[in-house]
């Protein structure tokens, strides 16, 4: 615990030996030279849905950009704390900048991404009861900052340095194997052990995470977050 102007910061320090399955869904897939992360809707659009040429461009330059919608429409028709159907959306958009393209410096990279959270009730608070912490993309209708990072590679790519605000959840707390079913919720046991017990679309804050990687399927990743998420204040 380190106290700093009167003010407490807790430090939760994570560490795991991955081993890596080829999936379809990996997400270290990139974009093309379009600007376009497969699948996308862009690629059944006349002219990959850019006209103008203006996403080929950036691309070109470094930067990349999507928008992801996802909703769903679930109901609970038996048992549970009681009837009915809700509506919930997410709508996701990510960047990310490639500084090799424009500015010649290897490695480097920069990502964020944000949420718009929109829903007509939540599925396991409100209707199921359930005790997992997350329910597919149930959360609290918000706006939100989730990932803001600086990442800076090393050795051909064989280590990495991450710094800024990070989701803890994605490195450490899923499995791609999870695809397959409606709800599956690695990171409740772990949610418990913050302050505010909070977790998926909410885990995140301010951490870095060296990794280093041997070969293709096995890497070491180390990583050190505040502990306290959501703060004190926030219900």
């Amino acid at each position: 615990m380190i106290r700093i102007a009167s003010a407490t910061y807790r430090l939760v320090f994570f560490a795991v030996l991955a081993f890596h399955a080829t999936s379809a869904l990996a997400a270290g897939d990139g974009p093309d030279q379009n600007g376009i992360s497969s699948p996308s809707i862009a690629t059944s659009l006349p002219y990959n849905g850019d006209p103008t040429g203006t996403r080929t461009w950036l691309a070109s330059l470094g930067l990349t950009y999507n928008l992801i919608y996802t909703n769903d429409v679930l109901a609970n028709v038996h048992g549970g704390l009681r009837r009915g159907t809700i509506d919930q959306g997410k709508l996701e958009y990510n960047v990310s900048f490639d500084f090799e393209k424009l500015t010649g410096w290897q490695g480097l990279s920069f990502y964020s991404n944000m949420f718009q959270i929109h829903n007509t009730g939540r599925i396991r608070r409100d209707y199921v009861g359930g005790i997992n912490t997350i329910a597919a993309i149930e959360a609290v209708p918000t706006t939100r900052l989730s990932e803001l990072w600086l990442e800076q590679k090393f050795w051909n790519d064989r280590a990495s340095f991450r710094a800024g605000q990070l989701a803890a959840d994605i490195e450490f707390f899923f499995s791609s194997l999870s695809f397959m079913f409606l709800q599956s919720d690695w990171a409740t046991i772990t949610a418990l052990n913050l302050p505010e017990r909070r977790t998926g679309l909410r885990a995140v804050d301010a951490g870095c995470t060296p990794e280093g990687r041997s070969d293709e399927d096995i890497s070491l990743l180390l990583a050190v977050f505040n502990g306290d998420p959501a703060g004190s204040s926030t219900s």
